[in-house]
């Protein structure tokens, strides 16, 4: 396969309910979140890894357009056909199948931004620690009741915005405009969808602004069936 060049996606994600993508937690401080989120281990800010972005996005892709996936998978795993538009774009892990070669989309983790950063270091930026109740019917005593166990959330707050990259890396023969749509069909299921934990209970629900297709602004209707890339690839 023959390499052509870089395109690049970015933007910003801002969340427009708390964000939670969990961390491992061996201890719990007394007062601390018994569920915190991921967080660099140097400054403490909290980013969303790219593995996040990308496993959600694709496992979207999956769900809800099928037509880019290929034959369905009774035990509804990662598609692993290696030939259609999933597989090409971020990977197939069996090597029994085809291969369209390497995954043609690099997620960046998504820092953030400026302005948020400053706020953080700051001390004027902090993360939010949500209290939950599970409340689980009991019989005591052969009376029937309800025991709450409380649990502590940690979030990034609503309101905080990510800056993202997704890079597209375009070989020969590849269609452009399909790796547009793809993309834009991804991005708008994530937002209807949520990022991270808890989604079905309020959590995660992003936005994604100041788009940027090879630093030209762009939307997510734009991406999608854009016809000036399928006039391109057309062309080649």
């Amino acid at each position: 396969m023959k390499f052509k060049e870089f395109h690049t996606l970015s933007g910003e994600i801002r969340l427009v309910t708390g964000l939670h993508i969990g961390a491992g937690n061996d201890e719990v401080k007394i007062g601390g979140a018994q569920n915190p989120i991921i967080k660099n281990p140097v400054t403490e800010e909290p980013y969303i890894p790219g593995s996040s972005l990308k496993g959600k996005i694709r496992s979207l892709l999956e769900m809800y357009a099928p037509d880019l996936k290929g034959e369905d998978d009774p035990k509804n795993t990662p598609c692993g056909c290696g030939d259609c538009t999933v597989c090409r774009l971020f990977g197939s892990s069996n090597t029994k199948t085809p291969s369209n070669g390497p995954s043609r989309l690099i997620f960046r983790d998504a820092q953030l931004s400026e302005t948020d950063r400053e706020e953080f270091q700051g001390g004027r930026l902090e993360m939010e620690l949500k209290h939950e109740n599970t409340i689980t019917p009991k019989i005591i005593k052969g009376k029937r009741t309800v025991v709450a166990n409380p649990r502590t959330v940690e979030r990034v707050p609503a309101g905080v915005h990510f800056n993202f990259e997704i890079v597209i890396r375009e070989f020969e023969d590849d269609k452009l405009a399909d790796t547009r749509d793809a993309l834009g069909k991804g991005l708008h299921f994530l937002e209807m969808d949520a990022l991270g934990g808890s989604g079905t209970r309020g959590y995660g629900q992003v936005q994604f602004e100041n788009l940027q297709f090879d630093d030209k602004p762009t939307s997510i209707d734009e991406l999608r069936k854009d016809p000036e890339a399928k006039a391109v690839d057309e062309e080649r």
